[in-house]
């Protein structure tokens, strides 16, 4: 995976993805291009990270973010989504690939009347980091990182 330059305004990571390959695979599984796939993949990261021991407000953030960023891949790139969670003291990595789509996620402007729009806010407001990258054979993976309070 190679890391890609963002489009202006978005960030970058202040620590590459790459740093996690050696962390604890926590889970990793593939969801379909369907509108259930985001429900789905919160409650299985969810689960992962409460045997983790993974504190309360680390999961619902996890999973919020996920869920985000999955329906993302299903909706805008039309694409199954490979999920993979993973923990390194002191961060949770969670990184979502489609293999549709070498688009960087940009988010658009707040719109509070639309009904979309506001996934990439919500992870660019409570992830610690988030980035993307794109991949050779296709697709890219969005990826965001969070601190991982085990209790």
């Amino acid at each position: 995976m190679n890391p890609t330059v963002p489009p202006t305004g978005e960030p970058r990571s202040a620590r590459p993805t790459a740093d996690l390959r050696g962390g604890l695979v926590l889970d990793a599984f593939s969801v379909p291009a369907n509108l259930q796939s985001p429900r789905a993949a919160r409650r299985r990261t969810a689960d992962a990270l409460m045997r983790h021991g993974c504190a309360p407000a680390v999961v619902d953030t996890a999973a919020l973010l996920l869920s985000e960023v999955v329906t993302n891949a299903v909706v805008h790139a039309q694409s199954p989504a490979e999920i993979e969670v993973r923990a390194d003291e002191p961060l949770l990595w969670v990184g979502v690939r489609d293999t549709a789509s070498h688009r960087w996620p940009i988010r658009q402007p707040m719109n509070v009347g639309a009904a979309s729009g506001r996934g990439l806010h919500l992870v660019a407001a409570l992830a610690t980091a988030w980035g993307a990258l794109t991949h050779g054979d296709g697709g890219k993976t969005v990826w965001f990182s969070l601190p991982c309070h085990v209790e």
